[in-house]
């Protein structure tokens, strides 16, 4: 009895002292706080900067009570101290919520600490203090993502009771973008955590050899969760014997590894998450065969092998893994189609097999079902594949399928009414197929949708509210592309509020659509080529408040913009379409108060009056195109202040004076287009010397004069010079090998203008090429040009002019050159089209001009050029006689006249003494002979006819009245013309 007394009374003691150590280590209740410890907390916050004043309850004797302060309820000593940024994906709110400043020593009396949490803070310029080592008692520790800078401490490795270690960067954190400055080139210590449980050191540079690496962490017995995403590795010769059996856990995404790291990674028996994207080696690629061992990973729950260099056939043997929720292989070379085991896949709910080679039909690939994945499965991505043929009627049959992808594949036929039956579809994305047919009406029935992407397709018909009728959810809506008309009331009020609006080329007019007005949310609308004929309404600016993006372009929207805006309306709006339509009136001033407008583009309209000077407080512009208006007077200089503008288009207006000198401030501006104007000056030197970005320069049809400036040489990333009809004189300066982007064929980058939605903005640029007017858009990095037509200019071709290999067109016709073509002139290899007519050139046509294989456009003609005309190569195919006409020392082909000592082209027919036979002359008897007769009667029968039969009477002679009207019209432009 006495035994079993005592028994009780020490199990009574054991359970008493672990309910002692439990509400020490864990407990949430605070108890009273120890002198030296609150002492050491205040030191701590004086050497922070705390600008949210997330600490103002430090203060007072109870310390337990502060802010992200924790202590054991039995002795109340500190054990945790949670100061983490509770934001980490809102811009304003994390940045405003860092903690910044110095981490104070006196952290070092707390020798108790057991948790230290100071993650998604801004510790920048400071490194990791050494002092941290020094907390014996410490089991947490997580730093991610405080932008520590400089060498990780070996001194953690005296941590030996640590089991979590955190300090990476997390992956869904806005900043995700930003270089971790934190780097090692020896992780030896880890060895001494021999309790370490999850080691985290994403985007940490780790300068240390991959199987030392290895090895060290092969000797964490404990270790479960490995994170070393993007950490610089090369692993190439992992560890042949994997110890971390306890492994569950593994992300080495974005570094490189090859086929022998595939295979080790497959021995890792308890391996539950993997997660390996973009480690492919450019070098090779992986066969997909080096998939199969993965296939005994039987507790695998989530696998990413996105983004390598998988190629060949999907496993079968994936249907192996019955405990997988998500299979992520998209974005490799995968081909055939989808294997059938992937039924088999019961807890399946994510699958995302994009941007592969996938081929064959959706009706083969998915197959029936399992009864068990229709209901598991919740994401399905199969977009910019090559998918053919209709969607399968089994797709529907997937009852809890929130995701569906199939964008850039090349499905087709309609899409079946059973679309109503994915009642918890949120997202469903199939833009870029050949569907056809209308749209079902029980998509308005999916009432969970959020995001529905349709655009690219051929589909026809109606959208009334039907389609609507239950998408209370919906917030992006991008139907572009197809031939549907948006029918519905003036007064229909949507069950939706939008916030993402593409109808690029959908009949929404003519009237303006009223129901915009009810869409309080809209971030952007996107309408161009809509069918509008209206003027845009009071209401529309009280609505904009909330957009970032408008693109009424390309419609006939009449009227002037409002002349004045609320105050605080349309304040966010940093992308403005209004190009090509009917725009009167001038250009209204509230515009310069969008203080974040990036892109401008009102051309192409009936703009009046001045350019308004204020534009220079827009100073995040970067893209401002007013050509094709009317607007007058002169270029303001307030427009130099505009220090980020990439593109400044001023064409086809009224503009006089000159070019403002403050313009020379736009450093690195690419684009400038001024043409077709009657501004008045020399060309600035400033423009070579101070835009060294500029890379089209077209200034024709103005009234600039003097020489062509030798600083413009200085632009060596120049693809357009276009300075033609203008009345400038001189040389043509020597130095043109400059232009390296003419000289050197794919030189440079070609920097594409995208706005903040990620649409790339279409450079519209018009230049004479071969006879015509091209338009250049999205083609301008192939645009290299040279235009100087049309002026005054003298002396000879410069032989550094053959060294623009590159160029594509060179124009110098209409001017005053003399001397010889250089003989080097087949040195512009890309050459296509060459005008060098109504010049005073003289001498042969050098026979190195054949060897162009480009050539498809030449002009020589009114020069005094003479001599045999080169034959051979591309040169054949350009046998228009008027390339050399006024030319009358040339000869030969393709022109009638021999050189001398030539033979009679061969061209040329020679007559052909022929005799006729008697059966030739009875049958030309005959011809003659009912040639009159048959003549006589047809002309009868067409009288008669206009005779008997009134309607083709009338028919006749208005026809002969419009063709008479047509030809005196004719005669009389011409004359007044002249």
């Amino acid at each position: 009895m006495k035994h079993n007394t005592y028994n009780n009374i020490m199990l009574l003691f054991v359970f008493l002292l672990f309910i002692c150590k439990f509400e020490y280590c864990y407990s949430n209740n605070n108890g009273s706080c120890i002198e030296v410890e609150r002492v050491a907390l205040l030191r701590f916050k004086e050497s922070l900067i705390d600008r949210s004043n997330r600490l103002s309850s430090w203060a007072g004797l109870d310390c337990c009570a502060w802010e992200g302060v924790s202590c054991g309820s039995v002795i109340g000593h500190v054990w945790k101290l949670d100061l983490h940024n509770p934001y980490n994906d809102d811009d304003d709110k994390y940045s405003k919520n860092c903690l910044r400043g110095e981490i104070s020593d006196s952290l070092i009396n707390l020798t108790y600490l057991n948790y230290l949490d100071l993650s998604l803070n801004n510790f920048a310029e400071i490194q990791i203090p050494k002092f941290l080592g020094s907390f014996k008692n410490l089991r947490y520790l997580n730093l991610s993502g405080s932008r520590f800078v400089g060498k990780i401490p070996p001194h953690l490795g005296n941590l030996s009771k640590l089991e979590y270690l955190h300090l990476g960067w997390l992956l869904n954190a806005h900043w995700y973008s930003v270089n971790n400055d934190l780097e090692t080139n020896n992780l030896d210590w880890l060895a001494s955590l021999s309790s370490l449980k999850v080691l985290d050191m994403s985007f940490i540079s780790i300068q240390q050899r991959s199987e030392n690496l290895f090895g060290t962490i092969n000797k964490l017995v404990s270790l479960s969760s490995l994170n070393l995403h993007e950490c610089q590795l090369k692993i190439t010769n992992p560890p042949s014997l994997v110890n971390s059996t306890s492994l569950i856990s593994l992300d080495l995404g974005e570094n490189t590894c090859d086929a022998m790291t595939l295979l080790w990674l497959s021995n890792l028996t308890r391996l539950e998450n993997l997660n390996l994207p973009y480690n492919g080696n450019s070098a090779y690629h992986f066969k997909s065969s080096l998939l199969i061992p993965f296939c005994k990973l039987l507790n695998m729950v989530s696998m990413d092998l996105s983004f390598n260099s998988f190629r060949g056939l999907i496993p079968h043997c994936l249907g192996n893994l019955t405990s997988i929720t998500s299979l992520n292989l998209e974005h490799n070379r995968f081909e055939g189609s989808i294997p059938n085991s992937i039924s088999r896949l019961c807890r399946l709910q994510t699958l995302d097999l994009s941007g592969n080679d996938l081929s064959g039909s959706l009706t083969d690939s998915l197959g029936a079902p399992s009864e068990c994945l229709s209901y598991s499965l919740q994401m399905l991505s199969l977009d910019d594949n090559h998918f053919t043929g209709q969607l399968p009627n089994q797709l529907y049959m997937y009852k809890n399928l929130k995701s569906l992808s199939l964008n850039s594949n090349s499905l087709s036929g309609p899409i079946g009414d059973s679309l109503g039956n994915l009642s918890m579809l949120s997202v469903l994305y199939i833009s870029n197929n050949k569907f056809s047919g209308s749209i079902p009406t029980s998509l308005g029935q999916l009432s969970n949708l959020h995001t529905l992407y349709i655009s690219n397709n051929s589909f026809q018909g109606i959208l009334s509210k039907l389609h609507f009728s239950e998408l209370t959810n919906l917030r992006e809506l991008k139907i572009s592309r197809n031939s549907l008309f948006l029918d519905v009331s003036s007064n229909w009020v949507p069950p939706f509020q939008l916030e993402y609006i593409s109808m690029d080329s959908i009949k929404v007019g003519p009237r303006f659509p009223q129901w915009l007005r009810t869409q309080i949310k809209v971030q952007s609308i996107i309408m161009p080529n809509a069918s509008i004929s209206d003027a845009i309404p009071d209401w529309f600016g009280n609505l904009t408040w909330t957009c970032n993006r408008i693109d009424l372009s390309n419609n006939n929207i009449r009227g002037e913009l409002p002349m004045s805006v609320a105050e605080g309306y349309m304040n966010e709006l940093s992308s403005i379409y209004l190009s090509d339509n009917h725009l009167t009136g001038e250009i209204p001033k509230w515009l310069c108060n969008l203080k974040h407008l990036e892109i401008l583009d009102i051309s192409s309209n009936k703009l009046s009056g001045e350019i308004p000077s204020c534009f220079g407080k827009l100073q995040v512009l970067t893209y401002l195109d007013l050509g094709n208006n009317h607007l007058f007077g002169h270029i303001p200089d307030s427009l130099g202040s505009l220090s980020c503008l990439l593109s400044l288009h001023l064409q086809n207006n009224k503009l006089e004076g000159g070019i403002p000198s403050s313009l020379q401030n736009l450093g690195i501006l690419i684009t400038l287009d001024l043409s077709e104007n009657g501004l008045m000056d020399v060309i600035p030197p400033w423009i070579g010397e101070n835009l060294a970005s500029l890379r089209f320069l077209n200034i024709q049809k103005n009234k600039f004069f003097g020489d062509i400036p030798f600083q413009l040489c200085y632009l060596k990333d120049l693809q357009l010079l276009n300075l033609a009809n203008n009345n400038i004189s001189g040389p043509i300066p020597w130095c043109f090998n400059n232009f390296t982007a003419m000289v050197n064929y794919g030189y440079g980058n070609f920097i594409f203008l995208v706005d903040p939605f990620g649409r790339v903005y279409e450079e519209n640029i018009y230049e004479d090429i071969k006879g015509l007017e091209l338009e250049y858009t999205r083609n301008l990095e192939f645009l290299k040009s040279i235009d100087l037509s049309g002026n005054h200019i003298t002396g000879e071709i410069p032989l550094e002019v053959m060294s623009l290999q590159a160029l594509n067109n060179l124009n110098l016709s209409r001017n005053n050159l003399s001397g010889t073509i250089p003989q080097t002139i087949g040195n512009l290899s890309k050459i296509e089209s060459l005008d060098l007519s109504m010049n005073a050139f003289s001498g042969p046509i050098p026979q190195s001009l054949s060897s162009l294989n480009f050539l498809s456009y030449l002009n020589l003609s009114f020069n005094k050029l003479n001599g045999r005309i080169p034959t051979g190569h591309q040169l054949q195919t350009l046998d228009d006689l008027s390339i050399y006409i006024g030319n009358e020392g040339l000869c030969g082909v393709p022109l009638l006249k021999s050189c001398p000592g030539d033979d009679k082209p061969s061209f040329v027919k020679q007559p052909i003494e022929t005799k006729l036979t008697n059966d030739d002359h009875e049958f030309l008897m005959w011809f003659y002979a009912g040639l009159g007769p048959g003549f006589f009667v047809g002309f009868i029968g067409v009288l008669c006819t206009l005779l008997f039969k009134t309607s083709w009477r009338y028919a006749y002679f208005k026809c002969l009245e419009i063709t008479f009207n047509k030809v005196l019209c004719g005669i009389s432009i011409k004359r007044n013309r002249r």
